[in-house]
């Protein structure tokens, strides 16, 4: 479960108490836009069984000096049929800089 669909229940939540509370079908009402939202991110996911992937990475240390230079590379597979967008992000420690690639 990701953050939007985090926020997504929560609001769906606060609306239902919301409206149980106050018994006003208005504010219930007001849960449909949210509900079609979800529903479409359920049926749009594929199953599991068609998201395959392979991952490996590798990381050789190098020394110069005072400055230590560290080589990762990250190769992703997709193994399944079907073609599935995907988006990798590391995060840069303090104190490191990215010299060369992305």
């Amino acid at each position: 479960m990701n953050n939007k669909t985090l926020v997504v229940v929560s609001i769906l939540l606060s609306l239902l108490i919301a409206a149980l509370i106050t018994r006003n079908g208005d504010i219930a009402w007001m849960m449909l836009p949210f509900l079609t939202y979800l529903g479409m991110g359920i049926l749009q996911t594929p199953p599991r069984e068609k998201v395959r992937f392979s991952a490996g990475r590798t990381q050789e240390q190098r020394r110069s000096n005072a400055h230590a230079f560290v080589d990762v590379n990250l190769s992703v597979q997709n193994q399944a049929l079907e073609t599935v967008h995907i988006y990798i992000y590391e995060i840069v420690q303090p104190g490191m800089e990215i010299i060369e690639g992305k």
